[in-house]
């Protein structure tokens, strides 16, 4: 390979939305719900509708789209996350806090490493509710 490796660095314009991630932790034996602190990840946010599959095999609707660079692993989106779109880069920079926003479920995730290709990108890719 060429040996050349985009950085996140180089694409620190793309990362226009801040969500900020519950990660689901499984549930107590008494049937109660757990998730970890909430975490702020940067990435880019797609509001458009796609057909995936979940945990379980079965097709359903993901109403939006997250993407994720960093470092950020799939375990912060485990299925089953709740992710909500927290803020937006302004054109000066400024983030800016986003009102109204929904709390989305995960569906599911992929994880993608680009390796030693020139247009290589480590990055998470993440189907919401």
């Amino acid at each position: 390979g060429l040996g050349v490796r985009v950085s996140s660095d180089d694409l620190a314009e793309f990362r226009i939305h801040r969500v900020t991630v519950r990660t689901y932790l499984g549930k107590t034996g008494s049937g109660e719900i757990k998730y970890a602190d909430p975490v702020t990840v940067e990435g880019w946010l797609s509001i458009k509708r796609h057909l995936v599959r979940d945990a379980n095999a079965q097709q359903v609707l993901s109403e939006s789209s997250f993407t994720a660079l960093d470092g950020t692993t799939a375990a912060t989106f485990a299925p089953l996350s709740l992710v909500t779109h927290s803020q937006s880069k302004q054109a000066d920079g400024t983030w800016a806090d986003v009102t109204g926003a929904k709390e989305r479920q995960v569906i599911t995730v992929q994880e993608s490493t680009g390796g030693d290709l020139i247009t290589g990108l480590d990055r998470v890719k993440v189907w919401l509710q």
